[in-house]
């Protein structure tokens, strides 16, 4: 199958993977109503900063080790090892953090679960990958859309219980693991045969490797819960239920960038290993422009038609915070392009960059975000994420242009240095 071919389907399942949590949040608003929206909404932006501990960043330097530094064993030991890492790292956060209420933390623990369960294959995914087989990745995505949305919309229809649905959620995940991703993996025949103590070691190294990548993937998550709870603190779980719901159309920006950018990574750090510069250019731009382009598209869809949709799907209830619409497009836009930068310095492999870029957005977020809220309502917390992904973008821009020059001037492979 060709590499583009390939691209798409795992393109379609990303997005299909999302569009069912979107599609929840739609359904959650007309069986149940916006303060359910507002805990299902703090549940995945709490649960997502502990899941980033799950996934270590380990996939993307799997798939980036163009010199294969690590077997593909050890990335697997390692994946286990981060997703245990996780689950404690929340069990301290919650006798830590003691503002939630007991429903609160159940729905952040079982959508935590959902999340550890659905990505604990994703190293094995990784290894089919770079076996020329990335569409199984977009196979199985499709696969988890559509029994972990039966699972909770079922549930949820019959006994409106958003906890016993988050758990069912779970369940049809590990079903999904079990079946296809495991048989998938075994089926090729990966698992290398090595000496324990070399893989424990090895393991150990894997982990301080990707300890940046991790850090600068939690960051942004901790960049977006850090404003939704201070609309929960200050205005309760309807108010969040109206900012979340603002947010989910715009699921589609920040859905298939990673998808895209999944496939195209390999190329691009091949193409920076040989010091290929044009060839790394000309992919990099491609991304970004791609971006700008959808955003563009998405923001007039939203000025010519967004207000009937936003009712038929919300109700009328919403329209009153209907402007928020437009920051949050541009706010997804936003994070697209920081994602296609930090993409791009993984593959020149400056990981500390990536986390200290990720680390001035989020101290930036942190800093105002209490104080917009209070300020523009709503609205502030999306205008606060504008200012701090607008700062990380700026850095990592530089940065890359920096480099990028620097590649060209001293030549093939001094940029490792």
């Amino acid at each position: 199958m060709s590499f583009y071919k390939q691209v798409s389907i795992n393109s379609i399942g990303m997005v299909a993977f999302l569009l069912a949590q979107w599609l929840i949040s739609v359904l959650l608003v007309r069986m149940g109503g916006f303060a359910d929206v507002g805990v299902f909404s703090l549940a995945m932006s709490v649960a997502n900063i502990f899941s980033t501990i799950a996934n270590f960043g380990i996939r993307n330097y799997q798939i980036s080790d163009a010199g294969n530094r690590f077997t593909q064993k050890q990335y697997l030991l390692a994946k286990f090892t981060a997703t245990a890492i996780s689950f404690a790292a929340f069990g301290i956060y919650l006798l830590i953090d003691t503002s939630y209420s007991a429903q609160n933390r159940w729905a952040i623990l079982l959508y935590l679960l959902y999340q550890n369960l659905s990505t604990i294959s994703e190293v094995m995914l990784g290894s089919l990958q770079l076996r020329n087989k990335l569409y199984l990745s977009g196979c199985t995505a499709l696969i988890k859309a559509v029994l972990c949305f039966f699972a909770f919309i079922s549930s949820y229809a019959l006994w409106k219980n958003l906890l016993l649905s988050l758990g069912l959620m779970s369940a049809a995940s590990i079903l999904a693991v079990v079946t296809f991703d495991m048989k998938w993996y075994a089926n090729e025949h990966i698992i290398e045969k090595s000496a324990i103590s070399d893989d424990l070691s090895n393991v150990c190294r894997v982990i301080r490797s990707c300890f940046p990548l991790m850090v600068s993937s939690m960051l942004p998550y901790i960049s977006t819960a850090v404003p939704r709870r201070a609309i929960l603190v200050r205005f309760g779980e309807t108010y969040l239920g109206y900012y979340s719901s603002l947010f989910t159309p715009t699921v589609i920006i920040t859905t298939v960038v990673p998808a895209v950018l999944l496939g195209i990574v390999p190329k691009m750090a091949e193409a920076w290993t040989r010091g290929e510069k044009r060839k790394f250019g000309r992919q990099l731009m491609a991304c970004a422009g791609g971006i700008v382009f959808f955003t563009a598209t998405a923001f007039l869809c939203a000025v010519i038609a967004g207000k009937p949709v936003i009712k038929v799907v919300f109700g009328e209830e919403i329209l009153q915070y209907y402007n928020l619409l437009y920051i949050a497009i541009a706010v997804s836009g936003l994070a697209a392009l920081k994602s296609v930068g930090d993409s791009a310095l993984l593959c020149m492999r400056r990981t500390g960059m990536v986390t200290f870029c990720s680390a001035t957005e989020t101290a930036v977020i942190i800093a105002l975000a209490d104080g917009f809220v209070s300020s523009m309502g709503i609205n502030g917390a999306a205008y606060v994420m504008l200012v701090g992904y607008g700062v990380h973008l700026l850095l990592q821009t530089a940065v890359i242009i920096s480099k990028t020059r620097r590649h060209v001037i001293y030549g093939k492979g001094k940029h490792n240095k």
